[in-house]
């Protein structure tokens, strides 16, 4: 709950976030709708907000072995959410081969960062 005058800031994830690596394992791209820059802006304003600020990059995820793709698929399990290794043994191989001839498999980050404030009651 903000006082008047408070400020919120907030930092996100973007819908379209590693979506290259989901599609190589998945063959979908299922974005999230409500992590799109302007739902966010309008949920803040939406909730009596006033908008400071809202910036979008998209940066670079640069996988140069196997080994990373899965500890980062471990990790980041709303990237790829029913995997194992187990599961994926094909893909993952057909992979490692990518990475190998290429040099690595890049997929992309979404960041939202949204500065909002609470006007004053005045």
């Amino acid at each position: 709950m903000l006082t008047p005058d408070g400020v919120y800031f907030s930092q996100q994830t973007g819908a379209d976030t590693n979506s290259e690596l989901t599609y190589f394992f998945t063959g979908s791209r299922a974005m999230s709708e409500d992590q799109r820059m302007d739902v966010v802006v309008a949920q803040a304003r939406g909730a009596g907000l006033q908008v400071l600020d809202a910036r979008e990059e998209t940066l670079p995820v640069v996988f140069y072995d196997i080994a990373a793709v899965v500890y980062f698929l471990r990790k980041v399990m709303w990237t790829v959410p029913d995997f194992s290794v187990e599961r994926y043994r094909d893909r993952l191989r057909l992979l490692h081969e990518q990475i190998e001839h290429e040099g690595n498999f890049m997929s992309h980050s979404q960041r939202l960062l949204l500065e909002a404030r609470k006007p004053s009651m005045s």
